[in-house]
């Protein structure tokens, strides 16, 4: 089976992620970096690091957009993990 790769929303030319869920900048793939419930990866762009759910991610990059915002908090859209597996972060697993 192919990996699809797209660009990080955001991040264009720097970084991009796969539908397997992994994330890449031009060199390399970089590390995810695993908390008590997600993987997590550190995007560095004009000097600033910042550190991203890479569901999130993964569907910015490969799922229709949501009829409304996004977000953590309640009345927002999140990304669900289908299968229940937080580390499971293939696009085929999540939705919206």
């Amino acid at each position: 089976m192919n990996e699809l790769w797209l660009p990080v929303r955001g991040y264009e030319g720097l970084y991009e992620v796969s539908d397997h869920g992994r994330v890449r900048n031009r060199q390399k793939l970089l590390k995810l970096t695993p908390d008590p419930h997600y993987f997590k990866v550190s995007l560095r762009k004009d000097g600033k690091s910042t550190k991203w759910r890479v569901h999130q991610l993964v569907a910015n990059a490969f799922l229709a957009e949501p009829p409304g915002p996004t977000g953590s908090k309640g009345g927002c859209y999140q990304v669900d993990h289908i299968n229940e597996n937080k580390f499971d972060n293939r696009a085929v697993n999540l939705r919206w």
